[in-house]
Order: structure tokens, then C-alpha cells, then sequence
């Protein structure tokens, strides 16, 4: 018999149980003896604890709400964005892989921005789905 090759996949979404429970599922969906996981969330959201729970190992990354209008705020989402970004970077190039699935929440911009540039410069050969569970999207 052939040598299974063990798929990596990536989820990532957070904030509420709202994005991470369908990350979840779409894990759970797909998880046979050769897959590998990681999830990638936001320390003090919802998926602090419940990823941990159900046993699946998960980073963190920076990341914040897009403001609403012109403020300093926008000055620190911009900052947690490239924080976020170069973080993801680092952990997208450690754990190379396979399948990267965004299902909203702060969180996933920064490791989508992330994935999509290794892409372009050939650094991923990751797949990057996007699942919006929402009838009305969000920022």
C-alpha cells in the first residue's frame, strides 16, 4: 500500500462562537488519521476556550475591528493589522499548510493577508477557502 502524505489544514476564525463553531465543524469534516491541525485565533475571544477544548492546538495572532470613520483608532487597527500579518507570516511558514480555512472574525484577515502574500511569492502552495456563514456579511 502507498505512502499516506498527512494533510495540513489550517482553520481560523474567532470572536464569537459564531465563526468558531463552523471552523470547528469543517475540521471535524474533514479530519481523518493523515490530517494535522492547527487553529489560529485571538487571546481574550471565545475561541481561547473553546478551541483548547475540543483538543485542537491553536496560536494567536493580533488583530481589532476595522473603526468606523476617521480616528486614532484607525492608526491602532492598522498596527494590529501588520502585527497580526507579520505574526501569521511566521506561522504559516512553521506550519506549512495544505488547506488554510477562514470563517470570519477579526482574526481572519490578518492570516488570509498573510497566505495570499507567501503565495505570491511562492513561499505556500496552501489552498485559502473563505466561508461566510452570515446572510449579511460583515466588515
Amino acid at each position: 500500500m502507498g505512502r499516506q502524505t498527512i494533510k495540513r489544514i489550517l482553520l481560523t476564525g474567532g470572536g464569537t462562537a459564531g465563526h468558531v463553531n463552523p471552523a470547528l465543524a469543517i475540521g471535524s469534516a474533514l479530519a481523518t488519521e493523515e490530517t494535522c491541525f492547527l487553529f489560529v485565533g485571538v487571546h481574550g475571544r471565545v475561541e481561547e476556550q473553546v478551541v483548547p477544548r475540543e483538543g485542537m492546538p491553536i496560536k494567536y495572532v493580533r488583530a481589532s475591528g476595522f473603526p468606523s470613520g476617521i480616528s486614532l483608532k484607525l492608526v491602532g487597527f492598522l498596527l494590529n493589522l501588520l502585527i497580526g500579518v507579520l505574526q501569521s507570516i511566521l506561522i504559516l511558514l512553521r506550519f506549512r499548510p495544505d488547506i488554510i480555512v477562514g470563517t470570519g472574525g477579526y482574526v481572519a484577515a490578518p492570516i488570509i493577508m498573510a497566505a495570499a502574500f507567501l503565495k505570491k511569492i511562492r513561499l505556500s502552495h496552501a489552498q485559502i477557502f473563505i466561508h461566510e456563514q452570515n446572510a449579511v456579511p460583515g466588515l
